[in-house]
């Protein structure tokens, strides 16, 4: 009696801290994911700083960890120097980018394509809707745009880039949907980081 009594005391202890620790879990993750926004983002602004203004790109609209010098249009090739990545001959994936909760989102999907993020490619301006980045795809005129072409009152409200997932209305139609988690790896709502410097749902 003694042992089952032990056993049903054991078992109820970890019934409990069980779902305690993967809150745990995801809450580290949520802000491991927000740290590594904003450490994209601040590179960002750095790197326009350098370009007189001018933001990185052309860019793909769905971006992945994966370095590859020879690739264009990846944000991470674009802020390599800036973001600490070691410029290899090879291609790699800085694991440093990906959370737990990623990883299990992404389960099956190769590292390399993963999406990490989905730039906004639709701000508006005095001049109409810009991409401010530019697109790989199909490379326009005057694209990527200078930081100031962004309007302060859009700049707390329009993302510059989102985590990706297939609930996101820019991904779900992409035809690299497939490469994204089923729903926000890091919990609803999803994270975004806007041109104020800011990451938030």
């Amino acid at each position: 009696m003694e042992i089952l009594v032990v056993i049903v005391i054991v078992a109820v202890i970890a019934a409990l801290a069980v779902p305690l620790s993967l809150s745990l879990l995801a809450r580290g993750d949520r802000a491991k994911m927000t740290s590594t926004m904003r450490t994209f983002g601040t590179s960002i602004f750095a790197a326009a700083a350098d370009r007189d203004g001018r933001l990185p790109g052309p860019l793909w609209p769905g971006q992945v960890a994966e370095y590859d010098r020879n690739r264009e249009g990846r944000l991470i090739v674009e802020l390599a120097s800036y973001l600490g990545v070691e410029d290899r001959p090879a291609p790699y994936v800085p694991e440093k980018f990906f959370t737990g909760s990623l990883r299990r989102a992404t389960r099956g999907i190769p590292a390399k394509n993963v999406r990490l993020f989905v730039m906004n490619m639709k701000i508006a301006s005095e001049a109409g809707q810009i991409n401010p980045w530019g697109s790989a795809a199909d490379p326009i005129p005057g694209g990527p745009f200078n930081l100031s072409t962004i309007p302060q009152e859009v700049r707390s409200t329009a993302p510059a880039f989102s985590e990706a997932d297939r609930m996101h209305p820019d991904v779900a139609s992409a035809p690299w949907a497939g490469s994204c988690a089923a729903s926000p790896p890091h919990g609803s709502p999803r994270l975004n980081f806007y041109f104020d410097g800011s990451v938030r749902p």
